[in-house]
This record gives C-alpha cells, sequence and structure tokens, in this order.
C-alpha cells in the first residue's frame, strides 16, 4: 500500500483526465481510512454550467444505484433486531402473493439478485418527486416478467431491490424514504441526504450532462420510481459518512457491517460473487467490494478494500461510464503486483474453442421495446471470446487458463470463469459480481437485429401504405403532391433506420458518445424528412377545402402520417438518439 502523501496527485491526474478528456463539468473524489480521522476530500469544476455554479462536497448529487446500499442497511437493521429475516419469504412479509410467484423470492435473494426478476425501463421516471412516494402501489401495477427462476440465477434488477425496501415499510409502518431519513441519514449526519427531494434541494443539485457533437447538453431531471434502488440524492461528503459504517467494526447505525461484505452468492466457486447489495471482486490479491451508480449524467462510484482499510468515493457529472476502469487504475497505483498464480500459459485451441462464441449479459430485456433499445446499446451488452495463441481473448484482454472452467487476466490478477449445464456444455460467461452473460448462437445475434429492422421496416411501412393506395387510386394532382411529399418522409427516416441498424451490427452502440462521422450523416436524414412533412402538413391545411381532404383516404393520409412521424421523433428521443434520454 501507498503512503498518504502520494494519493493528492493521483487524484488530480484522475480529475483532469475525466474533466479534460471525458468533458465532465465537475468531479468530486474523497478517499477514507479505517480508524483515521484524516481523509482527503476534493472537488474540480462545475455542478451547473449554465448558470456556473461550483460542484461541492456538499453539493446534492444523483446517488443512482449506491441506494441499494442505503437499502441493504436498512434490511440488516431490522434483521439485527429481530424483525426481519433474510430467510424469509416475501409473501409472507406482505402478507399477500405477487405476480409471476415473486412472493416465493426471500429478503437475501432480492438483494442478490437472485430473484429471477426482469427490468422495465419504459414508464418508471416521472418529473415530480412526490409521485414516486407511493411504492406499493407502482410495485403492485409495474412489476415485469421474470427472466429466470427464483433462486436460479443472478440477474441484476432495481425491481428486486426495491421489493426489499417495500417489506421494510410494511414492517415499520412508514414509507422507506422516511424510514432511511430517520434511521439512517440522521444519525450519520447526512444532511443532504434523501429520496425525495424538495424544490429548494432540487435547484441545488449537480446536473446532470452529456457530450453530444462537441459541446455539453443538459439532461433532464427525472426521479425514478423504484426509489429504494435508484433515486438517492446525497453530498460527496454525505456518501463519505456512509462509507464510514463499512470501515468501522461497529458503526453508529449497525452491530454488524461487515455481514453485508461477505459473500452470500457466486454463480461459480472460486470467483467473486455478491455481498448483500454489492459486487464482491479480486485483484491484485485484494478484496475489492464495491457498486456504482448512475443516473442519467451523472456516475458515482462506492469502492472499499476491507483488506487495506480504505475507501474511495467518485463523483462526476458526465454520462460517459469510466468507473471500471478508474477501479482498475486505483488498483495498479495502490497495490503492488499479486503474488504470482499459476496459470496455464497456453490451452489446447480444441480446448479453448468451445468457450469462443457471443455472449449476451444477463441483463438484456425480455419484452420487445427494451430489445429495440439494447441493439441501440442502451443495454444488453454482447462481448465476444476467442482463441489467440493459446489463450482466450475478450474485449482486448488476455486471459490464461487456471483450472477447470476458469481463466486468469496476469496484469490485474482479475479471474473469469465459464458456466456449464447439466449436459456439460458451456451456456455462460461469469466476470463475478452481478456479471453473466448468457451464450447465444450467431443466429440469435441476427435475429435480434433483424427484430429491430422488421419493427422500423413495419412502423414506415404504415406510413406509406394509404400514401400509396391514394396515388394508384388516381386521386387528384393536390392529393398525388401531398403524397409525394409524406412518401419522401418515410423514405427518409426508413433510410435513418436502415442506416442505424448497419451501424449497431458493425459495434458502434455508442452511438452519441463517440459520435462517428456516419451518425452525423445519418441524423440529416430524419430531421430533413421533418421539415417535408411539416411542410406538407401546411399543403394539406391550405387545400381543405378539396374533395379529396375530406375523403376516407384524405383522413386516414394525414391521421396515419401524424401518428407516424409523432412516434418517429418520438422513437429518436427516447433512445438517445439526439442527445436525449429518459
Amino acid at each position: 500500500m501507498i503512503d498518504e502523501t502520494s494519493w493528492g496527485p493521483f487524484f488530480e491526474e484522475e480529475a483532469a483526465k475525466i474533466i479534460n478528456d471525458h468533458r465532465a463539468p465537475g468531479l468530486a473524489a474523497i478517499l477514507l481510512r479505517r480508524g483515521s480521522h484524516n481523509r482527503l476530500e476534493r472537488a474540480w469544476g462545475f455542478a451547473s454550467l449554465d448558470p456556473e455554479r461550483a460542484l461541492e462536497l456538499d453539493t446534492p448529487i444523483r446517488a443512482g444505484s449506491i441506494s441499494k446500499v442505503v437499502t441493504a442497511i436498512a434490511v440488516q437493521q431490522l434483521v439485527e433486531s429481530g424483525e426481519l429475516d433474510l430467510g424469509i419469504q416475501l409473501s409472507d412479509v406482505l402478507g399477500r402473493q405477487l405476480p409471476y410467484g415473486y412472493g416465493a423470492a426471500t429478503i437475501g435473494d432480492l438483494l442478490t439478485h437472485r430473484a429471477g426478476i426482469g427490468e422495465r425501463f419504459v414508464r418508471q421516471s416521472t418529473r415530480q418527486a412526490a409521485k414516486i412516494k407511493n411504492l406499493s402501489g407502482f410495485l403492485g401495477e409495474s412489476l415485469p416478467p421474470p427472466v429466470a427462476a427464483v433462486g436460479a440465477s443472478l440477474t441484476y434488477s432495481n425491481f428486486g431491490v426495491s421489493l426489499a425496501g417495500l417489506a421494510v415499510e410494511v414492517v415499520k409502518g412508514k414509507p422507506f424514504a422516511d424510514y432511511a431519513r430517520d434511521a439512517i441519514f440522521r444519525p450519520l449526519g447526512m444532511r443532504r441526504a434523501t429520496f425525495i427531494p424538495d424544490l429548494k434541494t432540487e435547484t441545488e443539485l449537480s446536473e446532470g450532462y452529456n457530450w453530444v457533437f462537441g459541446s455539453c447538453r443538459k439532461l433532464p431531471l427525472r426521479h425514478w420510481k423504484v426509489y429504494p434502488a435508484s433515486s438517492l440524492v446525497a453530498s460527496p461528503r454525505d456518501l463519505g459518512l456512509l462509507m464510514k459504517v463499512f470501515l468501522e467494526d461497529k458503526s453508529l447505525i449497525l452491530d454488524q457491517s461487515s455481514s453485508l461484505l461477505d459473500e452470500k452468492t457466486s454463480l461459480l466457486s472460486g470467483l467473486p460473487g455478491m455481498g448483500m447489495a454489492f459486487w464482491l471482486d479480486e485483484m491484485r490479491g485484494q478484496k475489492v467490494i464495491w457498486h456504482t451508480g448512475h443516473m442519467p449524467g451523472h456516475r458515482t462510484g462506492f469502492y472499499l478494500f476491507p483488506d487495506a482499510g480504505f475507501g474511495i468515493i467518485l463523483y462526476y457529472n458526465i454520462e460517459t461510464n469510466l468507473l471500471r476502469g478508474f477501479l482498475e487504475r486505483v488498483v495498479s497505483f495502490a497495490f503492488c503486483d499479486p503474488p504470482h498464480t499459476r496459470g496455464t500459459e497456453s490451452g489446447s485451441r480444441q480446448r479453448l474453442n468451445q468457450y469462443c462464441g457471443y455472449y449476451r449479459h444477463s441483463w438484456y430485456p425480455h419484452h420487445h421495446l427494451g430489445k429495440c433499445a439494447a441493439l441501440l446499446g442502451k443495454e444488453g451488452e454482447e462481448v465476444q471470446v476467442k482463441e489467440r495463441n493459446g489463450r482466450i481473448l475478450i474485449e482486448q484482454e488476455s486471459y490464461a487458463h487456471l483450472g477447470g472452467d476458469v481463466f486468469l487476466e496476469k496484469k490485474l490478477g482479475k479471474r473469469i470463469g465459464f458456466l456449464r449445464d447439466s449436459y456439460n456444455r458451456v451456456t455462460g460467461l461469469y466476470l463475478g459480481g452481478r456479471d453473466r452473460f448468457e451464450r447465444i448462437s450467431i443466429a440469435t445475434k441476427g435475429r435480434t437485429q433483424m427484430g429491430l429492422a422488421a419493427t422500423c421496416a413495419l412502423l414506415f411501412f404504415m406510413c406509406s401504405f394509404t400514401i400509396l393506395l391514394n396515388m394508384f387510386k388516381g386521386v387528384p394532382i393536390l392529393a398525388t403532391e401531398i403524397g409525394w411529399g409524406l412518401s419522401l418522409t418515410c423514405l427518409l427516416n426508413l433510410g435513418f433506420g436502415v442506416g442505424i441498424i448497419m451501424m449497431t451490427a458493425q459495434g458502434g452502440s455508442r452511438l452519441i458518445q463517440d459520435a462517428p462521422f456516419p451518425l452525423g450523416f445519418l441524423l440529416a436524414f430524419p430531421l430533413f424528412g421533418f421539415i417535408v412533412w411539416s411542410m406538407t402538413i401546411l399543403r394539406v391545411f391550405y387545400s381543405w377545402d378539396t374533395g379529396w381532404i375530406h375523403s376516407a383516404w384524405g383522413y386516414s393520409t394525414v391521421i396515419v402520417a401524424c401518428v407516424s412521424e409523432v412516434a418517429f421523433i418520438w422513437f429518436l428521443f427516447y433512445w438517445r438518439l439526439l442527445g436525449w434520454r429518459y
């Protein structure tokens, strides 16, 4: 472990890299040590660019999934008081059954993401914070379908952790947000921490940004209805106080905080798995316990090194995900090379070929709208495993065979493993923690992309079908003129859709972040199409006294074209193809 004085220059260098190279307006970092009142706390840059407002250590930020840590603490408090048990089924706590058999999941299953609950992003957020307080009502109406049987696998889910928060509500007889305020935030002195911010706090929040075509675009403020899993608002200094809970043997709010850090489940023996709402890892011989938080335009890292006795908080307000890379640089900086672990430098090509292929992250949505999002890089990451020189290669990282189905990356000492079914076939890739990938065939990969192509084609066929009928019916010249205008709009939109599909098929999933040249060219298609559509609709209204506009064909042409164009513009905005999200 390096000495204390070296951390300052390290954070200065990291801050300069994230702010200058990745365009983050602001960044805050905190380093804490076990048993020491000394800490390193620094903030750089801006919480808001317009108007300019400095980011400070007491500025409230959107902590995203760090909310899950608070929910795990709340559950552990009830376990220590004897009011709740990790092994009790959710239906027994709530006093009712849940859809899809989720009531059979235990409280422990929910916090370790083993309840098999899927994810849903549509209608999960709102502009008004007060609307997210009715947790029971929202979960009762909006639980997504399962992606695995209860207890069968790891499937990261905001809904699962929120159900654990609902269990706390039922046991304590008060909203989860109120319980967290009274039993966690106030005792720890977390002055700015809340799940449901008031209007004053909203005006003081750090703003989230996305780098779009050469400038930072502010992203809209949205509040997630699954708030025990995602909607924590706290200052960086508040998060430091929360981290101290895990760096002390006994804290103000927990008698056994270390029990949350112990491994509760792993898909493969010998690989770090999940603690209670924490991801476990091992790098350079050091145990690493961490979680990250993401809200649109905000990224937060919560990193614990229990064996070394220190922890780090990182926050910055740009959409780009740099948290895993930052963790790896911290490990490389803080620790010397790990003790030598014997690994086979090369394996037989025949043996390694059984692992080669495509793997898709378990968070891949199981509903059609979400699948379209996954293709555009929002969720459902895919990786390819290759064999090269007697090793396997994943995302440019080389792994040597360690034994069995486990492989070792030498630089940081990371281990990964492959999962098998009862027939001894390789069916999955496990990177530890929550990161499980299911093996897919080339046909499945192609079928998914064809699904988006069919969806786009259907949308534009609906738009153009009535128009083409009008043309072939021999309607007056004015109708043909309007028909050609609407048809050109459809063709431009369709060209954009096909171009996007071709780009994603070639791996260009981070469309807005990298802003490749073809995307700028493609965006001209729907924008020009919108102009043509607007002019055509104006022409329709100018011709309101003609017989065609009052016919069934005229009405249906205008209605279908309007609905289709609005749907297409929504499609662009919702999936962040014009720099906006959620």
